[in-house]
């Protein structure tokens, strides 16, 4: 039986061991080592299906990814989701500096194919050269730079907080004042063709202008929280972008203001203009963690919402562009070698916390990971006179170089997928594309606890087969697959459409956790009961379908006698007059048969408590015990009742309406029950008395007294009936 043992599952070995009495099974037996080594992925996938009767009896079932939300459930490193919902190569980034900061808040050429870095905690200004030599060129202990404009005669003006100053630096890297502001901070500076500067500030919510001297006042007061980004218009108006309403804002040079959009979220962290004169308006709300906008380009703390790219054209059209569930921090146009694999859109946006740069068409909408960073924030973008495209991050604050190629490798590792039970792993299979020098390699490794410890199992070795791959860990409840792709030519990368395990579960009985049968005390008796209404709550922990089997048994009975089987319901009404009085208690069996073979279905078993099947009205005596001079009558009453408490009680006089009586200890709480009462006659002559009592059945019996009344108070007759 060597054979056998060469299969590395332990569940394989169990059922080729069941199969070894089958013939075609003993024939398999006899092949030669070699052969089943190149047949082994058939026999595989031969006895997991059979499985499914002889080794487990459970139902096979499979984990299917194949939509965006599916994978991004789990985590990414160096992969991204394209724009057809395909997990690809991140575009390649290169780290050029960790300049040992919180945040890099913004970028500015510097020139010779450098970057000016502004930077907060600490407030530095630092140039970046593309090897990753950096300078310090200004430092505060006191500020922290937010905003950077480089201007043409070769000075950067520097916006600050909290102390709301604009410094300038000079060629040489010399700082001194430039404008202070009424207020404690400048998020973002533009310039327009004349040479005058816009300061976006806040929290008074103002624009300023400036002259090149550094001489200015307030351009408009927007009433808004905070003023968080600027840019020029192709009319030659200004742009801006508020916290507070979310608004979209467009003033001419005179200083007139005019709403373009009111979004939907409020903070509008970046907004731009094409040639065409369309506005391009990103979100960044969510998450905010004091009074100050997350606009402070440090990284915001707490989940984001969904935010959106608005698209705003020249006649005031307004229409959402993209959503994504992500800060969207800034917006820059996309150069000729930033596309990838044929497509074309037009812009990147920068968003945190997750740390992806999307790309998305300005005129389609649709929108797609184009990298992904090691950092959690994106919160500028700019190019050098060489046309790179920098990024500036946060949580850390570094900078980067995004590279024209795919990186060389990337997984994805998916959440934990719950099998509810201890399961059996089966075939694993992957659809894509590899192109020449690209591979798709996965993996697996299961536990038992819901997020994976030291306790799950090691990777599996990687499977790049998807035809003849096998998810090899052992028996569990969960089970993480890991996707590599990987490229030796990074213009090409790997692509996954789909990714499906499948699994078996131990099958498991039925569960019943809840059986009613109504209780005849329980009533009031204002409707006979012929009717029970029973029902049950069942379920299946394989998921599997149910059927019922009902039986009763008196009290006294050897054995149960079957009511009704192969119920495909989980309720019953039973009429009651069919059987005799008495205790009785209901059987319910619920089976799995239904999605498994005979052999191996499951049933359990629930027995209701004790319950009265009552078919007889209570039984009436009522006799007379006084009768005095001035009309009135002592009546007394014994109300049995076999199997119910009385529920009710009355009496009527002389075919009058019927009168409430009530026990001698005032509660009818008993299938005994005994009254006295006092009625007032009419003077004279045959009277009738009827006393009625209904049992919580709802069955009632009745007595009645005929007797005479007058001056001698003679009874005619007081015989009960």
């Amino acid at each position: 039986m060597t054979i056998i043992r060469q299969f590395s599952s332990p569940w394989v070995y169990r059922v080729a061991q069941r199969w070894q009495a089958a013939s075609h099974v003993q024939r398999l037996v006899e092949w030669s080592a070699a052969r089943v080594a190149s047949t082994l992925p058939i026999v595989l996938a031969l006895l997991l299906t059979s499985a499914a009767s002889v080794a487990q009896a459970g139902k096979v079932a499979a984990w299917r990814h194949t939509k965006p939300a599916d994978f991004q459930k789990g985590k990414a490193d160096g992969v991204v989701i394209d724009a057809e919902g395909n997990l690809r190569l991140s575009r390649d980034v290169r780290e050029v500096a960790d300049l040992d900061c919180a945040s890099v808040c913004d970028l500015a050429p510097a020139g010779n194919g450098r970057m000016l870095a502004a930077t907060a905690v600490p407030g530095k200004v630092v140039e970046v050269d593309h090897d990753g030599t950096t300078q310090t060129l200004w430092e505060s202990k006191e500020d922290q730079a937010f905003a950077l404009l480089a201007l043409p005669d070769g000075r950067t003006l520097v916006g600050t907080g909290p102390r709301g100053k604009i410094y300038q630096l000079d060629a040489q890297g010399k700082a001194s004042d430039f404008f202070q502001i009424d207020g404690q901070y400048v998020w973002d500076l533009v310039a327009d063709a004349q040479g005058n500067v816009y300061a976006a500030t806040g929290p008074k919510g103002t624009i300023y202008r400036i002259g090149p001297d550094g001489k200015g006042g307030v351009f408009y007061a927007t009433r808004q929280s905070h003023v968080l980004c600027l840019a020029i218009a192709p009319d030659g108006g200004l742009l801006a972008g508020t916290d507070g309403e979310g608004l979209v804002l467009h003033i001419t040079p005179d200083g007139k203001p005019r709403v373009l959009y009111d979004t939907a979220e409020n903070e509008v962290h970046a907004v731009r203009a094409d040639a065409r004169g369309i506005v391009y308006a990103a979100t960044a709300a969510g998450g905010r963690t004091s009074t100050t906008p997350s606009a402070t380009k440090q990284a915001s703390a707490g989940k984001p919402g969904d935010n959106r790219v608005y698209r705003i054209g020249p006649d005031g059209s307004a229409r959402e562009l993209v959503k994504v569930k992500a800060r969207i921090y800034a917006l820059v146009p996309l150069g000729s070698g930033d596309t990838m694999q044929g497509d074309a859109p037009e812009w990147l946006a920068c968003t945190g916390p997750e740390g992806l740069l999307y790309a998305f068409s300005p005129d389609q909408g649709r929108a797609y990971q184009n990298a992904r960073f090691d950092t959690e924030t994106l919160l500028a973008a700019e190019r050098d006179q060489q046309g790179r495209l920098w990024i500036a991050t946060g949580s850390p604050g570094k900078v980067y170089l995004l590279s024209a190629g795919y990186r060389t490798s990337g997984t994805l590792t998916s959440a934990p997928l719950d099998a509810k039970l201890t399961a059996t792993f089966g075939r694993l299979t992957w659809r894509g594309r590899t192109p020449s020098g690209t591979q798709i390699a996965i993996a697996v490794r299961s536990g038992n606890t819901e997020k994976p410890d030291d306790t799950w199992s090691v990777w599996s070795v990687e499977k790049t087969d998807p035809n003849a791959a096998v998810a090899e860990c052992p028996k569990a409840r969960f089970l993480q697959y890991r996707v590599t792709l990987t490229t030796s030519d990074t213009r090409a990368t790997p692509l996954v459409r789909s990714v499906a395990v499948s699994y078996l579960t131990a099958n498991q009985a039925p569960q019943i956790t809840k059986f009613t049968v109504p209780h005849v005390e329980d009533g009031d008796g204002k409707k006979v009961q012929n009717e029970l209404k029973i029902d049950w709550d069942a379920s299946d922990p394989n998921q599997d379908g149910l059927r019922y089997r009902l039986r009763f048994q008196k009290d006294g009975w050897q054995d149960w006698v079957l009511l009704k089987d192969d119920l495909k319901d989980d309720h019953f009404t039973w009429d009651i007059t069919s059987v005799p009085e008495g205790v009785y208690r209901l059987e319910v069996v619920a089976t799995d048969r239904p999605s498994n073979p005979p052999e191996a279905a499951l049933q359990t078993r629930r027995v209701s408590e004790p319950f009265v099947v009552d078919r007889h009205a209570p039984k009436v005596q009522a006799r007379l015990v006084g009768l005095e001079q001035n009309g009135s009558a002592t009546i007394e009453a014994t109300i049995d009742d076999t199997m119910s408490p009385i529920a009710r009680a009355s009496y009527s006089v002389d075919s009058q309406p019927w009168v409430n009586v009530f026990p001698n200890d005032g509660l009818f709480d008993s299938p005994h029950e005994a009254l006295r009462f006092t009625i007032n006659l009419p003077q004279g002559g045959t009277h009738v008395v009827v006393i009625q009592a209904t049992d919580a059945a709802g069955r009632t019996g009745a007595a009645d007294l005929v007797f005479e009344s007058g001056n001698t108070a003679t009874p005619v007759d007081t015989t009960p009936r």
